[in-house]
């Protein structure tokens, strides 16, 4: 039975504990959906926080009304992690689907917080995903587009720190190492087809992380030699072509090879994804020759899962051969 993913994110101007608490009522959930639907819940669920819901609490079954009228489906609403004021992960079945799962992760930031918002569900009738889909994500930007307008909108931020570096978007002053980067045959030996970049192509490229940084807060951005202030190379996280993964990558300045300054990097970036983002998993990429990107993969503790091709994963390269490795977020 195919199964079907979908995530939304928003940076929103109020602290995490103010979006909690309207988003973990009922009153605050169906504020989310109106006009569109309603949630009857029992009368025991007044908050979505244990003991209501979460732990041995029974599942509880809400309704589901179209317009707030017409009865359309059922909930039997149960979580299996919750932790106040950050996040929940919501496993549950529906009449029409054999599994919801829903995680709301809440990020405190410098300005607000980052709300994402990760759906995987698997219909109870074979074929029908590709109908239900579109559905629930139009809900979901709704929602988020309700949530915006209560708390207010901002721009998603990105900045990740370690001892020596700091990961952050790029700036214009930035271009001119980037373009170094790119010209460099050591450094591009292994990325794409091997070609150093065009000035079109690195354009494109600053403006595929543009895009990605709004839509999801993160991107490959530039790395920063803390003591100097000085951009020494590119890591970050990104969409792995359209595998719906999220991949970890860096490059650095041959200059710098050898410091363990990628290490640092993709531990402190691994953090992020798992400690504030709650990703269930990040993927890195590499070709199967570059050993010392291997390297760094295998420090991170992450595992091989096989050589593809770029076709197969959707990048812009289709044959190229590539190995790749993952790392799954620990359960607790």
């Amino acid at each position: 039975m195919r199964s079907h993913r979908f995530e939304c994110t928003s940076g929103l101007v109020a602290p995490p504990e103010a979006v909690w608490e309207h988003a973990s009522s009922p009153a605050g959930v169906n504020w989310e959906l109106r006009p569109l639907a309603r949630m009857v819940f029992p009368r025991r669920v007044t908050r979505l926080e244990p003991p209501d819901v979460g732990g041995d609490a029974r599942p509880a079954r809400c309704w589901l009304l179209l317009f707030g009228v017409l009865p359309v489906d059922w909930d039997d609403l149960g979580f299996d992690a919750i932790e106040p004021g950050r996040w929940f992960h919501e496993r549950s079945t529906m009449l029409s689907q054999r599994a919801w799962e829903h995680e709301r992760v809440l990020v405190a930031e410098e300005r607000g917080t980052r709300l994402i918002d990760r759906v995987h569900f698997t219909p109870r009738v074979p074929g029908s995903g590709i109908l239900y889909r579109p559905i629930f994500e139009q809900i979901f930007r709704h929602r988020h587009r309700r949530l915006r307008r209560r708390f207010g909108s901002r721009a998603l931020s990105f900045r990740v720190e370690s001892e020596r570096l700091v990961v952050r978007p790029w700036h214009h002053d930035d271009l001119a190492v980037l373009r170094r980067l790119a010209a460099d045959a050591r450094v591009m030996r292994y990325v794409g087809d091997g070609s150093p970049w065009t000035v079109a192509q690195i354009a494109e490229f600053l403006a595929r992380q543009a895009t990605a940084l709004a839509a999801d807060g993160f991107c490959l951005g530039a790395v920063v030699d803390r003591a100097s202030g000085e951009p020494i190379g590119l890591s970050g996280l990104q969409r792995l072509g359209s595998t719906g993964e999220i991949e970890i990558g860096w490059w650095l300045s041959p200059e710098r090879w050898g410091a363990g300054l990628a290490a640092e990097a993709g531990r402190a970036l691994v953090r992020f994804a798992f400690e504030s983002l709650r990703l269930p998993r990040l993927v890195a990429i590499s070709h199967p020759d570059n050993a010392a990107s291997i390297h760094v993969m295998e420090r991170l503790g992450m595992e091989p899962l096989g050589l593809t091709t770029g076709r197969e994963l959707g990048l812009r390269h289709p044959d190229v051969e590539v190995i790749v490795y993952g790392l799954e977020r620990e359960s607790r």
